[in-house]
């Protein structure tokens, strides 16, 4: 990260985040989670894909991952040939720039609302035959509630495991210092390890992260970022620095 001493800003995230934009503040990464991916077999993802019209990648890590699984077992012209046969969509920015960087996919759906809502409702309204996700194994099940609702059948795959670390505390967080979560499960975490964070603005991605913060802390100062990128809460972040918000 870099360093200009001109204002810490803590980012809590499953992976230290490789940005390609200076910054005039001072990023500390603290790992609450980890991502461990899960070893699947390729011939039995290709054999449910071919039950499903639509394909759902819902980060870039299990794009990335996916790819790897079928390097290894050697099946990667056959898995970008049968995706590439398929209704394909994504969540975010970042996702859809995997998909195009790890298969050379380019054609794709997005959501306006980069999260499992906007997503539910995009599928809604696509209405594929059957949607295969390719998720977390311990994944909120908001997405395929929204599925269920407008009748659209779906099939999961697991991808990757969201495991707690073994850090114990949290270091010690100067008053008025930004406070950056990326995930519901982080800020879940975060609450249980260091409490509510009443003397510091919190900057989240996603609705999904909101709503875990504001079932925990109610009376804690939240900002969005929108979309939900890690950048744009960095801008956030940046703002709140320099007394701009």
């Amino acid at each position: 990260m870099e360093k200009s001493g001109a204002c810490e800003v803590f980012y809590f995230g499953p992976e230290n985040p490789s940005l390609k934009k200076q910054y005039n503040i001072d990023i500390q990464w603290v790992p609450l989670i980890h991502v461990l991916p899960i070893d699947k077999s390729v011939k039995e993802i290709l054999s449910i894909l071919r039950e499903c019209d639509c394909l759902v990648f819902t980060s870039p890590r299990g794009v990335r991952i996916l790819k790897e699984l079928s390097l290894e077992q050697g099946l990667l012209a056959d898995l970008r040939h049968a995706i590439s046969k398929r209704i394909i969509a994504v969540i975010g920015g970042s996702t859809g720039k995997a998909l195009e960087e790890e298969f050379n996919i380019k054609h794709y759906h997005k959501p306006d609302e980069w999260d499992s809502y906007g997503l539910g409702s995009l599928l809604c309204g696509i209405q594929p035959k059957c949607a295969l996700l390719f998720r977390a194994k311990q994944s909120s099940n908001i997405l395929e509630g929204k599925l269920k609702e407008c009748d659209v059948s779906y099939r999961k795959i697991g991808l990757y495991d969201i495991l707690y670390t073994t850090i114990t505390r949290i270091p010690k967080i100067p008053e008025g210092s930004p406070i950056i979560l990326s995930s519901s499960m982080i800020a879940n975490a975060f609450i249980r390890k260091h409490g509510c964070p009443k003397n510091n603005p919190v900057i989240v991605l996603g609705r999904m992260t909101q709503n875990m913060i504001k079932k925990l802390c109610s009376d804690i100062c939240v900002y969005v970022a929108k979309p939900s990128l890690l950048e744009n809460a960095i801008k956030i972040a940046e703002s709140i620095c320099s007394n701009n918000i």
